[in-house]
C-alpha cells in the first residue's frame, strides 16, 4: 500500500515543506489509505493556505480580483456567472463577487462573508 504521504506530495508537490509543515502532515493524516488522498489534499489544501492569509480590508480591498484571488487562496471555488462570480464552498453559494465592485455596503458583506470563511 503506498503511504498517504506519498499521494499528498504528488498531489501538492508545487510547494515546499518546512518542519512544521511535515509535523503537522504527519499528525493529520496519520493512519490515512490512498482511497482517502482525494479528500486529504483537499484538507491540506486548506489548511495550509489559510495559514498565510491576512484578513480582508473594507474599503481598501474592493477590488473584483482582489477578492477573487482572496477565495481562491482560501480553497474556495470561484466560478463565473454573467455579470458576478459565485464564491463556493463545496457545493454552498458563500457570496457573489460582482465584476465591478464599489466601496459600499455590498463589498462589506463579501469581505464579511469570505473573512468569516477563511478564518
Amino acid at each position: 500500500m503506498m503511504s498517504i504521504t506519498i499521494a499528498l506530495d504528488h498531489l501538492v508537490s508545487s510547494r515546499e515543506k518546512n518542519n512544521e509543515d511535515v509535523a503537522l502532515e504527519a499528525s493529520i493524516f496519520k493512519d490515512k489509505d490512498l482511497s482517502e488522498a482525494e479528500e486529504v489534499a483537499s484538507t491540506w489544501k486548506n489548511l495550509s493556505v489559510k495559514r498565510g492569509l491576512s484578513a480582508l480590508k473594507f474599503p481598501s480591498d474592493c477590488k473584483s480580483d482582489t477578492l477573487r484571488s482572496f477565495a481562491k487562496k482560501c480553497g474556495l471555488d470561484v466560478q463565473p456567472g454573467g455579470s458576478h462570480w459565485k464564491v463556493y464552498d463545496g457545493e454552498k453559494l458563500v457570496t457573489v463577487i460582482p465584476h465591478s465592485v464599489k466601496q459600499n455596503g455590498t463589498c462589506k458583506s463579501i469581505i464579511n462573508a469570505l473573512n468569516n470563511r477563511c478564518k
